[in-house]
């Protein structure tokens, strides 16, 4: 799922969509690294961008993608494979988030730092 400033492109149904509508995201029903979808969500408009996509090759080519149309815009990128974070940052993310080394920093503060009883 691909967040665009207050837009949200949407990979189920036309009532996800109209969900998505009532809480005040432009939703489209589309493919995130398609220039036509971008432009329909304000990409030209987003404080920044945060891309989800579940496969690092779909989540690069949104970064493209976007990163192609505006330049300077801010990228946060999740890759869940270690060996794709360069290629990520090459493709134009600002920022890239392995959820495994996330999961495993939080686990470690966890045991550091355990709620009390």
């Amino acid at each position: 799922m691909a967040h665009i400033g207050h837009a949200r492109r949407c990979r189920h149904g036309p009532a996800d969509r109209e969900r998505a509508k009532r809480f005040g995201f432009i939703a489209v029903q589309g493919d995130a690294s398609d220039d036509e979808v971008l432009a329909a969500v304000n990409i030209d408009r987003a404080a920044a961008l945060i891309v989800a996509a579940g496969r690092d090759d779909a989540s690069i080519l949104i970064v493209l993608s976007a990163g192609a149309l505006v330049p300077a815009l801010p990228i946060a990128v999740s890759i869940p494979a270690i060996d794709n974070e360069d290629i990520a940052y090459h493709a134009g993310a600002t920022t890239v988030v392995n959820p495994v080394t996330v999961t495993g920093r939080l686990l470690a503060q966890a045991t550091r730092n355990p709620p009390p009883a």
